[in-house]
């Protein structure tokens, strides 16, 4: 419990230091598969106020760069 805790707390810190003017709605550790992993939901929101997400994150092609990333950093 306390390392999930931890990793829920580092998985925050990571996507709130990537995209700081993004809004996290919700944040869990699951633990129903054998690899435990981390669902942080958060909503990209642009200067005109509306919801921006594919342009918020670079397209498609640069997901699979962000999760990368994020493992190296807290996985």
């Amino acid at each position: 419990p306390d390392g999930m805790r931890q990793y829920l707390a580092d998985g925050l810190k990571w996507v709130q230091q990537r995209w700081p003017t993004w809004r996290v709605l919700a944040a869990a550790v699951h633990l129903d598969e054998t690899t435990p992993h981390l669902q942080i939901i958060a909503a990209p929101v642009a200067e005109d106020g509306h919801f921006r997400g594919s342009r918020a994150l670079g397209g498609p092609s640069d997901m699979s760069r962000h999760q990368d990333e994020f493992h190296a950093a807290v996985g």
